[in-house]
């Protein structure tokens, strides 16, 4: 058999294929394992049944966080079999890394512009003494004649080429938790063609 007629039959496998099918569920093909889209799909994970809790800053933070980890790795194998050991250990590595994170998110609540701008506060006194005058504190004696206290703050707005290039390096919190949960997923992507 030549090339033409072998490539005609297969476009004709093609053109017959019925592809309504797929739209209604994701094919994910695993090959050797699971992939984490598959145990969602199938309800195996369900975040909401009290099984899958680890510490959390916010109910909002924790589905976005939730939603983020599928997402990124909807089509990745778990790493570990059976499943329950997967469960575990990604549970026990979410109760490990969370504490540190919940801090941090706590940080970017309180200082949502952590990339464009900064401020410094200065508080200082100048004391002039020409003769004993006034007693600044009963402990130790101190005297002067005149004390005047500054307070000033200086609020400094960065250059857009130096926000861009801070924004090169910088991942959100929710991204730093999805890295460090790699180990769990297998990093080789498989296809199954199904023997076509």
């Amino acid at each position: 058999m030549t090339f033409r007629p072998l490539l005609r039959l297969v476009s004709d496998m093609i053109d017959d294929f019925e592809y309504a099918e797929l739209d209604e569920y994701p094919r994910f093909n695993s090959v050797t394992s699971v992939t984490l889209g598959e145990l969602v799909q199938d309800g195996y994970i369900d975040w909401s049944d009290g099984t899958w809790e680890f510490p959390k800053y916010s109910d909002e933070q924790d589905t976005q966080l939730k939603q983020k980890i599928v997402e990124h790795y909807k089509y990745r194998d778990i790493a570990l079999i059976p499943v329950m050991m997967w469960k575990d250990e990604f549970l026990r590595t979410m109760r490990e890394i969370m504490p540190k994170y919940i801090y941090l998110y706590g940080l970017v609540d309180d200082s949502p512009n952590l990339i464009g701008a900064g401020s410094e506060y200065y508080k200082s006194r100048n004391i002039y003494s020409d003769f004993p005058q006034t007693q600044l504190s009963g402990a130790n004696s101190d005297y002067a004649s005149t004390g005047v206290d500054m307070e000033f703050e200086r609020i400094r707005q960065d250059s857009i080429a130096d926000i861009a290039e801070r924004l090169k390096s910088y991942d959100d919190v929710d991204l730093m938790i999805i890295k460090e949960l790699e180990p769990l997923f297998s990093c080789i992507l498989t296809m199954n063609l199904n023997a076509f």
